[in-house]
């Protein structure tokens, strides 16, 4: 309450004001007001630079409309405003026209109105509403004139609310959906047509969506011979791994140097190795390969169960083993 009061103004610096004990009083205000405000003033002085000088505050209804006609430029003791075409666009735009701008200028200005003023009123004033911005839901138009004159006039479409823009053109606010049905209930025969004036056509067996193009035709065939002999071989190899893999280990265990030695030997006689390898997260599988060079710590073979050439880690082969004793051992 406190800040509320101070903002009005009836303390200030913590203490009332003068005006202030008048309302704590219950009396009238306005008179200790009047004698601290200054009088209002009832002129402005319009200079030939489209400025008018205001010397003072000027009473409320001359300051509303001043400040529709001009900009205010800077204020204080005394109130500068600037007419613009925009300002005078601004006046004519809620209902004023030249000749009342002009009139109501005459009558507060001390000074006649300059004539750059009365040239920049009637300037704007002339092309104001030259161009017309309105809003129309749909159009009707027919090169017959005189039955859109007799459409306009028929009261069973007086709803429509039709109005004329052109010889043979009408528009309305209502959607087009409801025109064209209304029309066609009074017995005319209109069709509907796109923004850029093409005929539109409805069709009940419209499809939301594309018809999609023939598949076409699938032909089944059977393996290729390789393919089946490179899947049988595949089979096998992993029915002798599970065959001959050992039930207390995880694969073959042998040292790096007995691994380097036995991969030396197979890949000398061309004979297939059963390995065992991991890999980085330390999980060992087994495999039957065939190695084809060994370079650098690394062994190139082929894999036999998956038909494919790999690039394997010396250092990761857990153990090797000749495949022939492993089948000779799972055989016995």
């Amino acid at each position: 309450m406190l800040e509320e009061a101070a903002t009005l103004g009836i303390t200030a610096l913590g203490a009332l004001t003068s005006f202030g004990r008048a309302v704590a009083k219950g009396d009238d205000p306005t008179k200790v007001l009047g004698s601290l405000l200054p009088n209002p003033v009832d002129h402005v002085i319009v200079q030939a630079d489209l400025t008018a000088l205001a010397p003072g505050r000027l009473a409320a209804n001359q300051r509303r409309t001043m400040a529709v006609l001009a900009d205010v430029e800077s204020t204080g003791a005394a109130t500068t405003y600037r007419f613009t075409e925009n300002s005078i666009r601004r006046a004519l735009d809620q209902g004023q026209s030249a000749n009342d701008i002009v009139e109501f200028l005459a009558a507060l200005s001390k000074t006649p109105l300059p004539q750059p003023l009365t040239y920049l009123i009637e300037d704007v004033a002339r092309k104001h509403g030259v161009l017309r911005v309105g809003v129309a839901s749909i159009y009707l138009r027919c090169d017959d004139e005189q039955l859109v004159t007799t459409v306009q006039a028929d009261r069973r479409l007086a709803s429509l609310k039709f109005r004329s823009l052109a010889p043979g053109i009408v528009v309305s606010s209502s959607p087009a959906d409801i025109v064209l049905e209304k029309l066609r209930a009074c017995g005319y025969a209109p069709v509907a047509e796109s923004a850029e004036g093409a005929v539109l056509i409805h069709r009940p067996d419209t499809k939301r969506t594309s018809v999609r193009a023939a598949a076409s035709p699938v032909t089944v065939t059977g393996p290729s011979s390789r393919l089946v002999t490179a899947s049988v071989k595949a089979l096998r190899a992993g029915e002798r791994v599970d065959a001959s893999k050992p039930a207390s280990t995880n694969g073959p265990r042998s040292t790096t140097s007995q691994t380097l030695t036995l991969l030396n030997e197979a890949l000398a006689q061309g004979k297939e190795v059963w390995i065992g390898y991991a890999d980085k997260g330390g999980m060992t599988s087994e495999r039957i390969v065939e190695p084809l060079t060994i370079t650098g710590g690394f062994l190139t073979a082929f894999d036999v169960r998956t038909n494919e050439v790999r690039t394997f880690t010396i250092a990761r082969i857990t153990g090797a083993e000749l495949a022939e004793n492993v089948d000779e051992e799972g055989t016995a």
